[in-house]
């Protein structure tokens, strides 16, 4: 089994063992269509020269993170980052790619568009890192990272070199993570929980959500609300929470189908973007949901997803 699998593998049997687990605008088209894969060379890294002026979508799988335009979806590079696991980026465009790897095990930044590595960060105060999750708190530009084998989250204040490590009561449990739009980070936490770390705070508190929840998988910011996505063993969940002190409310919810198992997912404009550990990627209208309305299949294990803006682009939906 590959290290990848294994890591993933390792994250849903926690969030069934343990009980854990943009803002949306654009046109909505009403049928569902299925965007085969090009066929490209994977491994190696490349990019189009158009890629730099364009809204991307960057889609990491086990071969490699795979970026394409947005919303035409066409291919126009790769990253041939090895184990590249989940991805988050910046209001200035830059990527970031979380590594797990044994042994090299890292966060790697990369600009917009571009295919050198422009950065590495790695906390020095530990040797447990397996890096699963990033975000950027969009008003400090901090980083942060959640680690699958650790108790810890990694700050690394203005994408500086120099981690903040903080202690999340979640446990191993919280490997994902995300900023709201207020600097508040959260992680995914035991039971139908989260773990808040308050803006301007160094401790994480425990926030309990109010619905039958199985646990929470992985979460994600829509501009208002906390998005979160319950697995379960016949059926994936998306609920959408305001988080009040120690209690969130869900204000909706959908089912998603037909996907079972959907992982490190991206919200922009009026677009549910769900990678799926079984090969695709998978979109829906936000928060209407429904029918997806595009399919890519033929993925290698897409596990991350994130969307990087060019200042120039004018994306408009499908």
């Amino acid at each position: 089994m590959n290290p990848r699998y294994f890591c993933a593998s390792l994250a849903v049997a926690l969030f069934a063992f343990t009980g854990c687990g943009g803002s949306p605008t654009g046109a909505i088209p009403q049928s569902a269509s299925s965007v085969q894969q090009s066929q490209v060379k994977h491994g190696k890294s490349w990019m189009l020269p158009e890629a730099k002026n364009d809204t991307l979508l960057y889609i990491s799988t086990y071969t490699g993170v795979e970026i394409y335009s947005y919303p035409k979806l066409k291919p126009v590079g790769e990253l041939g980052v090895a184990e590249g696991f989940g991805l988050c980026s910046d209001k200035a465009g830059n990527v970031f790619v979380t590594v797990i790897s044994p042994g090299l095990s890292a966060v790697y930044e990369y600009p917009h568009g571009g295919e050198q590595r422009i950065a590495t960060f790695r906390p020095y105060t530990t040797n447990y890192y397996v890096p699963y999750s990033c975000s950027v708190d969009p008003g400090t530009n901090n980083l942060a990272v959640a680690s699958i084998d650790s108790s810890y989250v990694y700050i690394f204040e203005h994408e500086g070199q120099t981690a903040e490590s903080i202690r999340n009561i979640s446990g191993i449990s919280g490997f994902s993570c995300t900023y709201d739009g207020s600097g508040n980070l959260f992680t995914n936490s035991k039971g139908a929980k989260l773990s808040e770390l308050a803006k301007g705070s160094g401790v994480f508190t425990n926030v309990n959500i109010s619905a039958p929840l199985q646990g929470v998988h992985t979460l994600g910011w829509d501009g208002r609300n906390l998005s979160l996505v319950d697995i379960k063993r016949h059926s994936t969940t998306e609920f959408r929470v305001r988080v009040h002190g120690s209690r969130a409310t869900v204000v909706d919810y959908a089912v998603l189908r037909p996907v079972k198992a959907v992982e490190q997912f991206t919200i922009y404009k009026g677009r549910f973007i769900a990678p799926e550990l079984y090969k695709t990627l998978t979109f829906w209208n936000y928060p209407s949901f429904g029918k997806p309305v595009r399919v890519i299949k033929g993925l290698d294990e897409p596990e991350g997803s994130t969307i990087s803006v060019a200042p120039s682009s004018n994306t408009k939906g499908f």
